[in-house]
C-alpha cells in the first residue's frame, strides 16, 4: 500500500511571522523549515487534517490569504530524508558556515571555515533567514579581537550569540522573552561547545544588570528596537558596536533617524531581498 506524504508552504512576511509560528507551535507541528520567506512544514498522512485545521485558523484570523498556504501531496517518497535533504549549509562570506547536524560531512575544506551546527526546529534562526545571513555577515566583518563581551538581544536559537564565540568574543550575553527559544538555544550552545561562554536569560533588555558590552547584536523587530534604543545604547561602551536586522526597506527611514538621535554613528546599512542590517558605532 502507498503511503502519503504532505507537504504545506506558508508565504508570510514581518506583520505575520509571530502568529503563524506561535499558531504551528499550539497545532503541535516540529518538523519544519523556513526557506525564502516561506515556512515549510512535513508531515505524514496521519497529520494531514493538522495542516487543514492549521490553515483554517490561519485564514479566519486573517492572518494568510488562501493561496498563501499550499499543500503538496507525495506518495512512496522517504518524507523524512527528504526534508533533511533539503536543508543545505548556509555559507557566510565562505568563512562560517551554519549547518544542520547531518550535513556536517557536506562541508567543503571544513578546516578552514568556522562551523556552527543548528538543527532546525520552533525557535528562530537555523541561518536559511535573510536577517540571520546579513547579521552574520556583518558578524564576520566586523569582529575583531577588541570585542570580548557581547550582548545578542533576542536569541532565538542561540546561532548568533554562538556565532560571536566562535570569532573571537569571550563572553556572551543571551537574552529572549520566549522560553522556547531559551531551551533551543541552550541545546544549541551545549553542541556547539559555546555553553560555558554564554549566559541565557528570559529578559528583555531593561531587566538584565549587566553593561559595557563591546557589541550588541539584535535580530528582532523594528518597534522593538525604537522602543529600547536608549537601554542599547546604555549597555554599550563608548565606541561599542551595535548590529541590528529585522527591518523592512519601508521603515529604513524611522530606524536610520532613530540610530542617530540616540547617539549612534552609522557606518553602513545592508539589505538582502526586503531586509535591511545596519552596523552603527556608538559615540565616544
Amino acid at each position: 500500500m502507498n503511503r502519503k506524504y504532505y507537504k504545506a508552504e506558508i508565504a508570510f512576511d514581518k506583520k505575520n511571522y509571530e502568529v503563524i509560528y506561535n499558531t504551528i507551535y499550539l497545532t503541535g507541528f516540529s518538523t519544519i523549515l523556513e526557506d525564502n520567506g516561506t515556512v515549510q512544514i512535513f508531515v505524514t498522512e496521519d497529520e494531514k487534517d493538522k495542516l487543514k485545521l492549521l490553515k483554517e485558523e490561519l485564514v479566519e484570523d486573517n492572518a494568510i490569504r488562501e493561496q498563501d498556504f499550499i499543500i503538496e501531496e507525495f506518495k512512496d517518497r522517504d518524507w523524512n530524508n527528504e526534508w533533511k535533504e533539503s536543508i543545505d549549509p548556509i555559507y557566510i562570506k565562505d568563512k562560517l558556515v551554519v549547518t544542520p547536524s547531518w550535513k556536517l560531512a557536506a562541508i567543503k575544506e571544513p578546516e578552514n571555515k568556522v562551523i556552527i551546527q543548528i538543527d532546525p526546529k520552533m525557535a528562530f534562526g537555523t541561518g536559511h533567514n535573510e536577517t540571520t545571513q546579513m547579521i552574520l555577515d556583518i558578524m564576520v566583518d566586523c569582529i575583531d579581537e577588541k570585542d570580548k563581551y557581547m550582548l545578542d538581544y533576542g536569541t532565538g536559537t542561540g546561532v548568533l550569540a554562538i556565532a560571536g564565540i566562535k570569532l573571537g568574543v569571550e563572553k556572551a550575553i543571551a537574552i529572549d522573552n520566549d522560553i522556547d527559544s531559551i531551551f533551543s538555544a541552550e541545546e544549541n550552545t551545549a553542541n556547539n561547545n559555546a555553553a560555558d561562554n554564554i549566559t541565557l536569560y528570559k529578559a528583555n533588555i531593561s531587566d538584565i544588570k549587566e553593561k559595557d558590552f563591546d557589541i550588541i547584536i539584535a535580530n528582532i523587530d523594528r518597534t522593538v528596537i525604537t522602543e529600547n534604543m536608549m537601554h542599547l545604547k546604555d549597555k554599550l561602551k563608548r565606541g561599542g558596536k551595535l548590529i541590528i536586522t529585522g527591518i523592512l526597506h519601508e521603515e529604513n527611514d524611522e530606524l536610520t533617524k532613530a540610530i542617530k538621535d540616540s547617539g549612534f554613528k552609522l557606518i553602513e546599512t545592508r539589505e538582502k531581498a526586503e531586509w535591511l542590517a545596519y552596523y552603527a558605532i556608538k559615540k565616544k
